[in-house]
């Protein structure tokens, strides 16, 4: 968690523009909800809907949101379950008590064992947007790899054209979402190597 902390707060990675208000954030990836945090406390952002496959983690998530005060957690919306390509179940083994290391494709036996629910990508974020219209809406995932099945499952329909603004964690090479992005006219900053790094991209 302390990782997280320093990700967020000391290197600012998710430091991005929030200039309109009755803004709608999106977090894929919610891990124990610090993100979720810091997104709910801007005054410009109304709701915050958030995405955790492991049930630990977030179990985690929820009390961390119980500490803080009702106008910072009452605009959190939580859901524990995985956004991917397709619907349904899948067993997943526990292989690090880190839990942002965690990821939806581990199986070993030897290893705890938990069934993740999952949920199609544009399944998920059209409902999401159906129920917020004509709102602003920012996009954050973190997922640990699984970014690639998310953006196959939403690359021939028209949901990124809904988004101003885009940060994600990337965990190979992003040249097939790179473009994507530039498919719905995204400019972008990818700042890391070409397996892992931060990319920020801002409609044209």
């Amino acid at each position: 968690d302390s990782n997280i902390i320093a990700e967020i707060f000391g290197k600012n990675i998710y430091n991005i523009s929030i200039p309109e208000k009755e803004t709608i954030v999106i977090d894929i990836g919610m891990n124990v909800g610090i993100a979720t945090l810091y997104f709910a406390s801007n005054e410009n952002v109304e709701k915050v809907y958030s995405f955790e496959p492991f049930p630990d983690t977030y179990k985690y998530a929820i009390d961390n949101f119980a500490l803080n005060i009702d106008e910072i957690r009452n605009k959190i919306i939580p859901f524990n379950y995985a956004i991917l390509d397709e619907d349904g179940d899948r067993k997943v083994s526990i292989e690090t008590e880190i839990t942002g290391w965690r990821n939806i494709f581990s199986y070993n036996k030897n290893d705890q064992i938990v069934t993740i629910h999952c949920r199609s990508a544009n399944r998920a974020i059209q409902e999401i947007i159906d129920q917020n219209y004509k709102k602003n809406f920012v996009l954050k995932i973190d997922v640990e790899g699984s970014e690639f099945q998310i953006f196959e499952s939403i690359k021939e329909t028209d949901l990124l054209s809904n988004f101003d603004t885009i940060v994600m964690e990337y965990h190979a090479d992003p040249a097939p979402i790179l473009i994507i992005l530039e498919k719905f006219h995204f400019r972008y900053i990818v700042n890391g190597t070409v397996t892992f790094g931060i990319i920020c991209a801002f409609r044209i």
